[in-house]
């Protein structure tokens, strides 16, 4: 059994395991927002595309853009006070 994730309604319990289901070990991981693994960080990415994709009307994220920026403002070292 998984969940299945519908646009603008949630999850809905299936049989159906694609691309939009989830296991109950998935959706607990996110609910807990522990992601230990790269399999846990995927299933995150893959969630967040599925909610996003309503609002951003067929655009794709700009994600990389967003986190270079941050990375880059960053300081290559901490102060020696820190």
């Amino acid at each position: 059994m998984t969940c299945l994730y519908r646009e603008e309604k949630g999850f809905i319990a299936s049989l159906v395991t694609d691309y939009y289901s989830f296991t109950g070990r998935e959706l607990r991981a996110l609910a807990e927002r522990q992601f230990p693994d790269m399999a846990t960080l995927r299933v995150a990415k893959r969630f967040t595309r599925l909610a996003l994709k309503p609002y951003l009307g067929g655009k794709p994220l700009k994600r990389c853009e967003l986190f270079c920026q941050i990375v880059r403002k960053q300081p290559d070292t901490l102060p020696d006070d820190v």
